[in-house]
């Protein structure tokens, strides 16, 4: 009986055999296979990843150069309008100096008037 028993025991054996090896290679295969899509996967992530990073590092650097132009563009109108004050400090002195003037002429000429004035009144009349 042993025998008997063994005997079907080794022929589902010997069937079953050749069926899991080919499904453990079938099983092989596959992680094969997931494995390279998962490189590809990673490959692309990484490639899109570096071109994300590029225009980033580009969008900056862009954007740091427009921010020094304006730094500079500032910078450039505030000295432009510190001139400007200056000048403009500058004629108004000369104007008060002007009216400065014209006002001690305004005074000499009008006491030489009043002292004409008063020679006129003092002297003799005809």
């Amino acid at each position: 009986m042993s025998q008997s028993s063994s005997l079907p025991d080794q022929f589902l054996m010997a069937s079953l055999t050749p069926l899991f090896g080919a499904l453990c290679n079938g099983v092989d295969a596959m992680r094969d296979e997931s494995r390279q899509e998962l490189r590809a996967l990673r490959d692309q992530i990484q490639k899109l990843t570096d071109s994300q990073d590029r225009k980033a590092q580009k969008f900056f650097v862009t954007l740091h150069a427009d921010f020094q132009k304006l730094w500079d563009n500032q910078v450039r109108i505030e000295e432009e309008v510190s001139a400007l004050k200056d000048q403009s400090v500058t004629r108004l002195n000369a104007i008060a100096d002007d009216l400065n003037l014209s006002r001690a002429d305004s005074v000499t000429q009008y006491q030489s008037l009043a002292s004409k004035f008063q020679e006129i009144s003092q002297g003799p009349l005809m």
